[in-house]
């Protein structure tokens, strides 16, 4: 499960949107709220089936920068 997590947030899924908008929020720091809503379906409902809790644990520290500068 952590690994698909981490691919997640690695922008190595496959699935070239969600890759796209993962690392143009590792490199920009910043992505628009549709690319937000489709990351956590994308991590709750779409392949993943992850507990949001479990992708917040992961990636907890880019998380916290990005809420603190938005």
């Amino acid at each position: 499960m952590y690994l698909n997590v981490l691919c997640l947030f690695q922008g190595t899924t496959g699935f070239p949107w969600i890759d796209a908008v993962m690392r143009q929020l590792r490199i920009e720091g910043w992505i628009p709220h549709v690319a937000r809503q489709a990351v956590g379906c994308f991590l709750t409902r779409g392949c993943l089936w992850v507990n949001w809790e479990e992708g917040y644990k992961v990636d907890k520290e880019r998380l916290e920068v990005v809420s603190f500068v938005t």
